[in-house]
């Protein structure tokens, strides 16, 4: 799986309501073709549940999200590896 309840995670994969930030609050049901399912709180706009109706709350596929977590001690800030840090002078 990619999340677990608690993560802050991005929608992504879906015609409709991708890139929303979302809070995984639980586990939903299974679905045959997505997997496992979670219950996600929209921290921004809101889902478009049916033409007309709108949500703060969707049951959301894991396979279409990606969360947001601290990658850690061990992390490395690739884009510093782009350009040159300057040095500073500071004799």
């Amino acid at each position: 799986m990619n999340c677990r309840k608690g993560d802050l995670a991005m929608t992504r994969g879906a015609p409709m309501d991708n890139d929303l930030l979302v809070d995984v609050l639980e586990l939903s049901e299974m679905n045959e073709v997505f997997g496992q399912m979670w219950l996600v709180r929209s921290l921004g706009s809101k889902f478009h549940i049916d033409p007309g109706v709108r949500n703060a709350c969707a049951i959301w596929p894991d396979c279409m999200l990606r969360p947001i977590r601290d990658p850690g001690p061990d992390a490395i800030d690739e884009s510093l590896l782009w350009v040159r840090i300057p040095e500073l002078d500071c004799a």
